[in-house]
């Protein structure tokens, strides 16, 4: 049966080559989801991240769900200089319902970005890997 439309936001912490607060919205119905993130990730580069994708959502257990996107979007790098460039990625996590708290969910995700440029085909790449811990609070149907 296919479940109805539910949308989650989720606020969180993100740590990888510097770390920073993290911002998602979710959409899921039945076993599709789609979601857009931006994410700060300070350090020695300074990035900021902000990401659209689509993939699946599956339940693993009664309260615990998988999470599989793929993601499209921008990098923008500012140090040592501000450099904006197209990001193709993917992003993999376990969400634990809670059902118990003002927020009534933990995620914990891995993202891993690649920047789409011509320094790419060149052979040096500009991307990061980082781990995110986030709650989420379902939103009220419009």
């Amino acid at each position: 049966a296919t479940r109805g439309l539910q949308r989650v936001l989720h606020l969180g912490w993100s740590v990888g080559d510097g770390n920073g607060p993290t911002i998602r919205a979710t959409s899921r119905q039945g076993s599709l989801a789609m979601t857009f993130s931006f994410d700060r990730l300070g350090g020695d580069h300074g990035r900021t991240l902000g990401l659209i994708g689509a993939g699946v959502a599956r339940p693993l257990h009664e309260r615990w769900r998988f999470e599989g996107l793929a993601l499209g979007g921008f990098d923008l790098i500012e140090k040592p200089r501000l450099d904006g460039m197209p990001a193709l990625g993917a992003r993999a996590g376990v969400e634990w319902l809670t059902r118990r708290w003002l927020f009534e969910s933990v995620q914990l995700s891995v993202t891993g970005i690649v920047d789409v440029s011509r320094k790419v085909f060149d052979g040096d790449m500009a991307g990061t890997v980082y781990g995110t811990v986030s709650t989420g609070l379902t939103l009220p149907a419009r």
